[in-house]
């Protein structure tokens, strides 16, 4: 049965889609539905009729359990109103899933304890409902993605989550979003089930950490902390202690030329955690190359999948490290915008027993650089299966 909206704002009138939409919406009885609403609009474009998706919103609202809405559209105006209207109109207790991303550029620069200012999403009174209404709507949510905009961070909506992803993805200059880790130990506090983290807003309190006991989540499956500084791994990382369910990991180098592969804190919490799948992303703006000898005697054994982002692999010092039995049962190797000289690539592959590797945009060096087809060539023989990876999501993404 039919319970799925999409609406896209390019340019054109969502009338023809508002239309269909209306007479199918009936046939969906009482059903409760996913709506995903893109706007990409611009002043110098088709500017969607306010009122008639108002008016559609407040007839789908009261059923919905799903709502992602993604703005890409130059204001904040259109789409702060259309969710004003959607969640104030939301039957508690049937609004399971939300995802918000803004990607328009703020204007104002507030400087607030919270830490959300100015990145605010919109208050009970502004959507016309009471507080205790707007917390009856957002507290059954169990997977909250939230990009550049927040409920304050004492709202109910941060609990009894099984996915939570705190994003900030403008500009890398300016202010940021920031939670104080005391605030965020409380979420983690509020979601025991938690199985999915992402987290690449500035968390501070780096000097109260010593005195929390780490939050328990036993049923951590998938943490990603990219795009973070050192600082913030010192406060985020001891604060988690997942259970022994295996673990999907990802993290960001430091911000530096030759920067090891494990910091302290990283390497320790590789120590206490079952990561069966690491993912370690360079930093695009630095000439980071891979540390064979660490990535083979500092990496813990039990992982099955590796990737490996914005790194270099010119040269391996096989020898000092080809009877370590590190990275025995690693089985799926992924390369994401890595430079390679594909002599030395293969001997590093030799180490394991791959079934799987995966490439994108690879950037060749060494003998066989400018030569792109017949490197591809040769590295479609390092492992029973090689595929070349068009899309331009992250690694850990590539497997769904």
């Amino acid at each position: 049965m039919w319970s799925s909206l999409n609406i896209l704002t390019l340019g054109r009138s969502p009338q023809t889609f508002l239309d269909r939409a209306s007479a199918f919406v009936p046939r969906a009885q009482n059903q409760k539905i996913s709506l995903c609403l893109a706007l990409y609009h611009y002043e110098t474009t088709f500017l969607p009729n306010i009122d008639e998706l108002k008016d559609f919103f407040r007839f789908t609202s009261p059923r919905l359990r799903e709502l992602l809405i993604d703005n890409y559209s130059d204001d904040t105006a259109f789409f702060t109103s259309l969710i004003q209207t959607t969640i104030s109109k939301a039957t508690p207790g049937i609004l399971h899933c939300l995802c918000v991303t803004n990607h328009c550029r703020r204007t104002q620069q507030g400087i607030g304890i919270e830490g959300t200012d100015d990145w605010e999403l919109p208050t009970a009174e502004s959507c016309g409902v009471s507080q205790q209404l707007l917390d009856s709507i957002l507290r059954p949510i169990t997977s909250l993605r939230l990009s550049n905009n927040f409920f304050p961070w004492s709202s109910p909506a941060y609990h009894g989550l099984v996915k939570l992803h705190l994003l900030f993805t403008r500009s890398k200059r300016g202010r940021k979003p920031h939670i104080h880790v005391d605030k965020l130990r409380d979420m983690l506090l509020a979601s025991p089930a938690l199985r999915v983290l992402h987290i690449n807003i500035i968390v501070i309190g780096k000097d109260e950490i010593n005195g929390l006991a780490p939050v328990p989540l036993n049923e951590l499956e998938e943490l990603s902390l990219d795009e973070m500084s050192r600082d913030v791994y010192d406060v985020v990382l001891p604060l988690l202690a997942p259970g022994t369910k295996p673990l999907q990991f990802t993290f960001q180098m430091q911000q530096e030329f030759n920067a090891p592969l494990y910091c302290t804190t990283v390497a320790a919490f590789l120590e206490r955690t079952n990561v069966t799948s690491l993912y370690i992303l360079g930093r695009s703006l630095f000439d980071q190359r891979l540390s064979v000898d660490e990535l083979m005697t500092k990496s813990p054994g039990n992982i099955r999948t590796l990737g490996l982002e914005y790194l270099q692999i010119l040269e391996a010092p096989i020898s000092e490290v080809e009877n370590y039995e590190g990275l025995g049962q690693l089985s799926r190797l992924y390369m994401r915008k890595c430079v390679i000289d594909v002599d030395e690539f293969k001997k590093l592959a030799g180490l394991f027993r791959l079934q799987m590797l995966k490439l994108h945009k690879p950037e060749f060096r060494g003998r066989l650089k400018g030569n792109d087809a017949e490197a591809r060539q040769e590295i479609m023989s390092i492992a029973p299966t090689v595929r070349w990876v068009r899309s331009t999501r992250g690694m850990d993404r590539w497997d769904g």
